[in-house]
């Protein structure tokens, strides 16, 4: 069977030498590379002529794969145990710029966006191990620091339980179990994100039916409206904005902000009529961070209204990379005239600038939330840093419940399913995660202790 490899070139070392160790040990070669394997003593010639043919082959081996730039480097040599060296040699002089530049590549080590867990730690074990390597260990302490010191925010909840762990459990193989096991948890959630659906915001063909009647007038400037009169069909493009659940939308989902002056998209590929843009930037009401605009085109959106799918095109939308959330302007419709809003059960009220007590009915809500916050905390003996996770399970009881003279509760006024509420437990009890099987050894237990501090979208 052929195997090839990358060529060795000059920034590739690390993984070459990974890759070619597996390759000889494929042609049972890499025992002599390592010199663990020698010459037979005894005149057995067809042991000699074995051992001679892989010892060969192993030169060769080494040799074809690396770059015609550097084979100057082992030419000459007919050893494969001198050419492993001389390669060792020159790739990593064992010098202290080679020991510094090491580790201060193990102390900027990031995760990357997308990068799964598991291969975020093997980044970290190469440079630990190259390190080793140089007499320069890393002690067991800073590589688990390491580990859990760039992660994105959706980890924040296993991180602070990390902290609160003894010395002798805070190892860096412990930890990676924590945060494979807590990746697969993120990964289901972000999959049962199909309760409800808010928006839909979909690139595909849809069959020609005859356009019912609507009012021209109704729509303008930047909104462009078609509807279409088809059988309702299930979408693989929904989105949930259900704020109570969770903040990690979908980067394809749409945000209705009344705030936003213009449209806004991350994805280029939703814009139809794209066209590229220079020099123009807008500014984010958080912080103040301006991102630059790389194009204006224009956006069709689809979704479900009375039974029907609904067209509207939104123009002029701003394409920014670095957003994160697709936002509609609700000001820009507003103007355009736009009624789908208010048939889709969503009604504006309008307070004067700069007085949020108007808004009653928020702050209401506010002020009971932030006692419940209080209680909740104060109960469970949790500190403060755990108001997020107290508010939203506060939120996700309450719309669960029902208020008032009413007979439903607001999860089941919103998306018309009555919910469950067996699984409801007492904020900052006990609770146990399953341990999975691939992830523990015999004696292992089965699930690991620890604080109930909300809910997952589906239990």
């Amino acid at each position: 069977m052929e195997s090839s490899i990358e060529y060795l070139e000059a920034d590739n070392y690390s993984s070459w030498r990974t890759d070619m160790k597996v390759l000889l040990m494929e042609r049972n070669c890499w025992r002599i590379v390592t010199g663990t394997e020698t010459k037979p003593e005894d005149e057995n010639y067809k042991e000699l002529r074995d051992f001679n043919s892989r010892k060969d082959k192993a030169y060769s081996t080494i040799y074809l794969n690396v770059s015609k730039a550097y084979r100057c480097v082992i030419d000459g040599i007919e050893d494969p145990v001198a050419a492993w060296k001389r390669l060792e040699e020159h790739f990593r002089p064992n010098s202290r710029a080679r020991v510094i530049g090491l580790t201060d590549d193990f102390f900027s080590c990031r995760i990357n966006p997308q990068e799964e867990i598991g291969i975020y730690a093997a980044r970290i074990r190469s440079i630990v191990d190259q390190l080793k390597d140089a007499g320069k260990p890393i002690s067991e302490w800073y590589q688990a620091f390491q580990l859990i010191r760039f992660l994105p925010p959706e980890f924040n909840g296993i991180v602070q339980y990390i902290y609160r762990w003894d010395d002798k459990e805070f190892k860096f193989d412990k930890i990676l179990q924590e945060l494979i096991a807590e990746e697969s948890r993120l990964k289901q959630s972000i999959k049962d994100q199909n309760e409800t659906c808010a928006f839909q915001s979909i690139e595909r063909n849809i069959s020609k039916t005859p356009r019912s009647k609507s009012k021209p007038s109704s729509y303008k400037k930047n909104i462009q409206p078609t509807r279409k009169k088809t059988k309702v069909m299930k979408s693989p493009n929904t989105f949930i904005a259900e704020s109570n659940l969770s903040q990690d939308y979908e980067r394809d989902a749409w945000i209705l902000d009344r705030a936003a002056t213009s449209h806004f998209s991350s994805k280029k590929s939703l814009l139809r009529n794209f066209r590229p843009v220079k020099n123009l930037s807008m500014s984010v009401a958080v912080g103040a961070v301006r991102c630059d605009i790389k194009g204006i085109g224009t956006v069709r959106m689809i979704f479900e209204n009375n039974g029907e799918l609904e067209t509207v095109d939104l123009l002029n939308v701003l394409y920014s990379p670095s957003l994160r959330r697709n936002l509609i302007s609700g000001s820009l419709i507003d103007q355009a005239g736009s009624t789908f809003s208010y048939d889709l059960g969503i009604k504006a009220e309008r307070t004067n600038v700069y007085s949020p007590l108007q808004n009653g009915v928020a702050e209401r809500y506010n002020y009971t939330e932030v006692d419940a916050i209080k209680v909740m905390l104060n109960s469970s003996g949790l500190s403060k840093g755990f108001w997020a996770e107290a508010l939203l399970c506060h939120t996700y009881v309450w719309n669960r419940v029902c208020h008032g003279n009413q007979s439903l509760t607001p999860f089941e006024l919103y998306s018309g399913h009555k919910p469950s509420v067996k699984h409801l437990k007492a904020f900052g009890s006990t609770a146990y995660a399953g341990v999975p099987k691939q992830l523990r050894k015999k004696f292992d237990m089965r699930a690991k202790k620890g604080i109930m501090v909300g809910y997952a979208l589906k239990t």
